[in-house]
């Protein structure tokens, strides 16, 4: 249930952040073009352990475009697709409740999805665009939104 809910979130954080499909001249739609990079390689285990503050590293599992890694109540759900404009734009001018995610040839943002329970992060490196669901089901937070920007400047000096 729990990965349900997250990859409905991205999905949704995909449409809000200007997925629109690819379409043909006469207006048909393309399929969506395959992800740059397996999103399961743009973090180690050893990097999801720390974020969710256990010992041993959970595993990942592939998921189409996403990589999924679950252990005790934590969840964390990684996307890699193809960044547009849309998805540029939208980083460039972040709701006021975002956090700024900035580094060496990326940008992005961080926001909470619902309050002490989960948290989103969103960047663009090149033509990649990255998107992490981090969620604690039992909504203790501690640190969960530092954590997933910790997670996401990670993955982007792995891109």
């Amino acid at each position: 249930m729990r990965l349900i809910c997250a990859v409905a979130l991205v999905a949704v954080f995909i449409a809000a952040c200007g997925g629109a499909a690819r379409t043909t001249p006469v207006g048909r739609a393309l399929p969506p073009a395959p992800p740059p990079v397996n999103p399961c390689s743009v973090l180690t285990r050893h990097q999801v352990s720390v974020a969710f503050r256990v010992a041993a590293p959970p595993t990942a599992r592939r998921i189409g475009a996403a990589c999924s890694y679950h252990q005790r109540h934590y969840t964390l759900t990684v996307t890699v697709g193809v960044a547009t404009a849309a998805n540029r734009d939208s980083l460039e001018h972040p709701i006021a409740s975002a956090t700024r995610l900035d580094g060496p040839g990326y940008a992005g943002t961080a926001t909470d999805y619902i309050r002490e329970a989960q948290t989103g992060v969103a960047l663009v490196k090149g033509r990649i665009l990255l998107m992490l669901v981090l969620t604690d089901t039992k909504g203790h937070r501690r640190s969960l939104h530092r954590a997933a920007i910790a997670l996401g400047r990670d993955a982007a000096r792995r891109l």
